[in-house]
């Protein structure tokens, strides 16, 4: 679907209300490929906009995806953050936090495991 000139897309609108201060950038980040079984998950855009840098998170998240070795290093780390909140909210602060922590992330591509242990409290 195109949207008319001049006018922005409804996804544009909803990354603004989620946060992100770029989202011409969120919206191609988003479409990358290597997300694209996130895509369609509803809580994707609020568990982006609940960290302290929503953009930075996303860009973090691409790269770490696109880190993991092969297919089934991908599809393992984005069917955890589909199906563990925990996970998915402790992930996305981590790298909406630190560019840094992002950084090491991409260089160490299973370290994301080690954000799986979580408590009762955090369901």
């Amino acid at each position: 679907m195109t949207v008319p000139q001049g006018r922005r897309s409804s996804t544009f609108t909803r990354l603004l209300r989620h946060g992100f201060t770029d989202p011409s950038t969120a919206e191609r980040l988003l479409d990358d490929p290597a997300l694209s079984a996130l895509r369609d998950d509803p809580l994707l855009l609020d568990a982006l906009g609940a960290t302290a840098d929503p953009d930075l998170a996303l860009l973090g998240l691409v790269r770490l995806v696109e880190a993991q070795g092969d297919d089934l290093g991908r599809r393992e780390l984005l069917d955890t953050l589909v199906t563990a909140k925990p996970l998915r909210d402790r992930l996305l602060g981590v790298l909406g936090a630190s560019e840094a922590l992002a950084d090491h992330l991409a260089r160490h591509p299973l370290d994301w495991r080690a954000l799986v242990t979580y408590e009762s409290a955090d369901l």
